[in-house]
């Protein structure tokens, strides 16, 4: 599940939308996706790791196996924010009234 509390990096939704553009819903190993990201937005190694690792903790990309991931469809995603995003603007609409 996608902590909404706070938008995502617009680095780290590139990134993200890379690797959904590149991959879809096929499978991908940690080291594509590495030399994908580096290789694109000419990170280094370390800081590709780290955002493949904030991409994992919000749920944007999950792990199949222990060097194979998944990116998460993107439709599902903006799903999920438009639905707490409408939440939110709703019980603010009836603590007002």
């Amino acid at each position: 599940m996608i902590p909404y509390s706070k938008w995502f990096k617009k680095r780290d939704f590139m990134v993200y939308y890379a690797l959904f553009k590149t991959y879809g819903g096929r499978s991908f190993n940690l080291g594509e996706a590495i030399d994908l990201v580096g290789e694109s937005f000419c990170l280094n190694r370390s800081t590709a790791i780290s955002i493949l690792r904030r991409l994992l903790k919000l749920g944007l990309v999950t792990r199949r196996s222990e060097l194979e991931y998944v990116c998460t469809d993107l439709i599902v995603v903006l799903d999920g924010l438009l639905n707490h995003y409408k939440n939110i603007r709703l019980s603010r609409c009836v603590k007002e009234k």
